[in-house]
């Protein structure tokens, strides 16, 4: 069964991503050499995110079997 996807009309998380700006500043070239998500300041935008309500007891379930070859949780 596919998943759907239900848009209000607002905005893209790419569109919102795409309008921040980044400073360059030293904390952020340090973020670069690590290979870390850089800083930006706030934007004016702002994306409608939906998500499927799950009870958090399937939602534990599910977030600690494996996904994929190396993705997943699990308990150490």
């Amino acid at each position: 069964m596919g998943s759907k996807i239900f848009w209000k009309g607002g905005n893209f998380r790419a569109e919102v991503d795409a309008a921040a700006k980044v400073s360059n500043s030293g904390a952020n070239q340090l973020r670069a050499m690590f290979g870390l998500p850089l800083q930006a300041g706030s934007v004016s935008k702002d994306a409608e995110v939906w998500l499927h309500r799950m009870a958090l007891e399937d939602a534990i379930r599910l977030g600690l079997q494996p996904y994929g070859k190396n993705n997943g949780c699990s308990k150490p």
